[in-house]
């Protein structure tokens, strides 16, 4: 296709120009569709054509170093990079004669004569968040200081960029953040633009605040492990607090044990021999002791009145693009100023920083490894049934806090029933406590612990809307020989006719079971799989299942079950084994993706499967 070629009458029309303009767009859609298949878009972007000195064209990656398997989808790359180019070299070309065409008829137009739609576009662009961040890294706002900028500008310029200032409102779990929630889901403009409500669900702990030796013991050996972990690094020389002199952070260090070690004997038997200097860290101990208690009652407050779940659901209610919501819980995130830990030095040094250091809620991990309480495990289904109730259908669903109690998810029936009710216009759930695999907190012992599980994760995603799934389980063991047990139920017991991807990590199946769940799919799907157990069945077969079904980069690591159970380490890697420095695929993930050659990794020469029923 040449756009320009004809006569030149309809060089000059613009109408005919646009037709050429609208084909070439159509043309290059479909084109993306076969990188989409193919490549992925992401990977495909960092690819380039380059020369060698034997002037034919080669392919390489822009951040990696070349993989082997790069020459089996050169053809391919380059024969999409060169399609991509003549396209926009063809559109260059189109838009360089409308813009002569079109000349004689433009005036001179100032920026605020712009249409409201346009200008919101000039805003967005200088803004510069791309739809990656919001999707993958809502939390940082990008472009917040250009947002502030043009609302200064003007009024019209105010009103065409407020809506961009905050994308993601990050809350924790206090009367303060929902003030926070409250003022900005008010605002005519700025709350347009919240698409993203994440809830940090740290909790202030009930057995820490019922007995002040406890309170006591809790706080000074986290203090010890600290001091004694800063105290080991600075004897190997690691320079922890930059510019600060060594008997600076010496003397530090043993002040920390000092306070740790007052703190620990608070309620010992040697109380009457306890020097002025330990007395002195007892009573500030005493005074974060009572600061702890109230902020503790504030929080159970809001738990007990269900006043949280209520706020958040009108506040959302207010803000018609917050359809997304996050849950989860972390000390490793940006925080508002009064919840931001002080270093070390200053908090062993400063009286007020050490007593703040002990007001801190905890994560969900902390409280079940120190023993300590129950988290609010309730607002799990009063969050997402009080937004129901609001009127509001969450699209996506994100869930990062491990199941304190397994049987507490599934006990009442009512609650799932309307979490279902919730979830029926969801797009993407996500499940993924964020806990280190092989952690014996978490570790099941029996079937109905897992049973409980999957009745809870199955209550989110009845949506026949569903797009991305990603569920994380490999909590559920303690180590590589403890036993595995079946989610496959979550897999089958409903149908996704428009999902696109599929993350699945820690899960364990019969080969029935997913035979039903891939037969469902007429179009190719992502799909990554991580330490994924396979009961029944081998993976030989398993593999030829999937072969067709899935598209861009496929992922499959450390399975197991089938086959795994009797090849060697070295049949292991050759199979599933990749480059470390490039983003190539294995044997298994080449095989899948119909659209290359490579013979079943399970049926070459090189290994024999052993015979299994299916």
């Amino acid at each position: 296709m040449d756009p320009i070629e004809g006569p030149g009458e309809e060089k000059l029309n613009l109408e005919n120009l646009y037709l050429k303009l609208q084909d070439l767009e159509l043309l290059e859609e479909q084109i993306m569709v076969g990188v989409d298949t193919v490549f992925g878009r992401a990977f495909f972007n960092g690819l380039e054509v380059y020369t060698d000195g034997s002037n034919g064209q080669k392919i390489r990656h822009k951040s990696f170093s070349d993989s082997p398997f790069f020459e089996e989808v050169r053809d391919k790359a380059i024969f999409f990079k060169n399609a991509v180019q003549k396209i926009n070299q063809f559109r260059d070309i189109l838009r360089m004669h409308i813009n002569i065409c079109s000349r004689p008829f433009l005036r001179p137009l100032h920026i605020l004569e712009l249409p409201d739609e346009i200008l919101v576009q000039i805003c967005e662009y200088v803004q510069g968040r791309e739809e990656y961040f919001v999707k993958h890294l809502p939390e940082i706002n990008i472009g917040v200081d250009e947002v502030k900028n043009m609302r200064l500008t003007c009024r019209r310029f105010c009103n065409a960029s407020s809506h961009l200032l905050i994308s993601c409102m990050n809350l924790e779990f206090d009367s303060e953040s929902l003030s926070y929630l409250k003022d900005i889901s008010s605002h005519p403009t700025i709350s347009k633009g919240v698409r993203v409500i994440r809830l940090n669900l740290l909790y202030y702990d009930y057995v820490l605040e019922e007995d002040i030796d406890t309170f006591g013991d809790y706080h000074a050996r986290r203090l010890l492990e600290t001091t004694e972990c800063i105290q080991d690094m600075a004897n190997y020389g690691t320079d922890l607090f930059t510019g600060t002199p060594k008997d600076v952070v010496k003397s530090s260090i043993l002040k920390g044990f000092s306070i740790g070690n007052a703190w620990l004997y608070l309620g010992g038997e040697t109380t009457n021999n306890v020097s002025e200097e330990d007395l002195g860290y007892q009573k500030l101990l005493l005074k974060a002791y009572r600061k702890y208690r109230k902020l503790y009652a504030r929080q159970k407050h809001l738990q007990l009145t269900g006043n949280y779940p209520r706020a958040i659901s009108a506040a959302m209610s207010k803000m018609s693009n917050a359809t997304r919501l996050d849950i989860f819980n972390s000390d490793f995130v940006t925080r508002p100023k009064r919840h931001q830990r002080p270093d070390f030095i200053t908090m062993v040094n400063n009286e007020e920083s050490l007593i703040n250091s002990t007001l801190f809620p905890i994560t969900w991990e902390k409280g079940r490894r120190f023993g300590l309480g129950e988290p609010p495990l309730e607002l799990l289904f009063q969050l997402p049934i009080a937004i129901k109730k609001a009127g509001i259908f969450l699209t996506s669903l994100d869930i990062r806090v491990p199941p304190n109690d397994f049987f507490f998810l599934e006990s009442d029936e009512e609650s799932l029933e309307s979490i279902k009710m919730s979830t029926q216009r969801l797009r993407k759930f996500s499940y993924d406590p964020r806990v280190p695999h092989f952690s014996d907190l978490w570790a099941v012992e029996e079937q109905s612990e897992v049973d409980a599980l999957g009745k809870y994760l199955s209550a989110h995603l009845s949506s026949p809307v569903l797009m991305d799934i990603q569920l994380t389980c490999d909590f559920l063991r303690a180590d590589n020989f403890s036993p595995w047990f079946s989610l496959g139920s979550v897999l089958t017991q409903y149908q996704w006719p428009k999902l696109e991807s599929l993350s699945l990590t820690g899960l364990a199946f019969q080969f029935s079971e997913l035979e039903q769940f891939i037969s469902q799919f007429d179009l190719p799907i992502v799909l990554w799989l991580r330490r994924v157990h396979l009961f029944s069945g081998t993976w030989a077969r398993a593999l030829d299942l999937l072969r067709g079904k899935v598209r861009a980069y496929p992922i499959l690591e450390e399975l197991s079950g089938g086959e795994f159970d009797d090849i060697s380490d070295q049949e292991r890697k050759r199979i599933l084994g990749k480059n470390d420095n490039s983003w190539d695929m294995n044997k298994a993930e080449l095989y899948i993706l119909s659209s290359f050659s490579t013979p079943n990794p399970f049926r070459s020469d090189e290994i024999e499967s052993p015979s299994q029923e299916y």
